[in-house]
């Protein structure tokens, strides 16, 4: 669908103070803010695509400038949104961690942290768990149909970043994708393999859906990011 003369507005007068303000290239920028590829942002830029909250948020913050020096419409937006948000309430015992999407491009920092948690949190994408699970644990639901029978699509599944994978654990990894030259997630079951002649570690992630190809980290890039410590799944009420 084509942009809307002021959506094609906002899009030129944001690549204008992109221009104007960021010292670093594209491919920099998209890798430093966790914008997924060159060509996502350059979609934005070049009035192919709507801004939306996320990415206007994203894009005033990186360059130091406001929302509305490009948007007015979604400054409103934003403005209105501030002003009805609820404070999730949270029973005792329990704690709110980020609900991920199970996304193409990592929303993590250099340091292999969750880039702005709290966001997720007070715009409603959480889930709650015990207090005891420690900070930077996170959410995510399932895409796909590799580990079915026992995971299907939709599941939510509880990831602890900083335990150390063991034989048969479930993890959730991140590899380059084949289909494009950005990072897509995968989760699968977790297998050692030994110690390669460069000191390594090579592991295979093994899906449980036999027609789907097993993983090993000597073939392809890839890297864990944590271990699942939750899996929750939600029936189908009979009628």
């Amino acid at each position: 669908m084509p942009l809307t003369p002021e959506q094609a507005q906002e899009c030129s007068r944001l690549k204008q103070l992109f221009l104007e303000k960021s010292d670093i290239s594209q491919r920099e920028f998209v890798k430093k803010y966790n914008l997924g590829t060159p060509a996502n942002l350059g979609q934005y830029l070049q009035g192919r695509r709507p801004l939306n909250l996320k990415i206007a948020n994203v894009m005033a913050k990186a360059l130091g400038i406001e929302v509305s020096d490009f948007s007015p419409r979604l400054a409103k937006e934003i403005s209105l949104l501030k002003a009805d948000r609820v404070v999730p309430y949270n029973p005792p015992g329990l704690k709110p961690i980020p609900l991920v999407a199970f996304a193409p491009a990592s929303p993590f920092t250099d340091t292999g942290q969750l880039a702005d948690p709290r966001t997720y949190i007070e715009t409603g994408d959480y889930v709650l768990v015990g207090e005891e699970f420690p900070d930077g644990t996170f959410a995510t639901k399932i895409e796909g149909r590799s580990m079915e029978p026992d995971f299907v699509e939709g599941d939510i599944i509880v990831i602890d970043p900083s335990l150390r994978p063991l034989p048969g654990d479930f993890v959730l990894a991140q590899r380059q994708s084949p289909c494009s030259d950005g990072a897509e997630w995968t989760f699968k079951k977790y297998r050692p393999r030994g110690i390669n002649e460069a000191g390594l570690e090579v592991y295979e992630l093994t899906p449980l859906n036999p027609d789907f190809p097993v993983l090993r980290s000597d073939r392809e890039q890839c890297c864990i990011l944590g271990v699942m410590v939750e899996h929750r799944r939600q029936y189908r009420r009979r009628r």
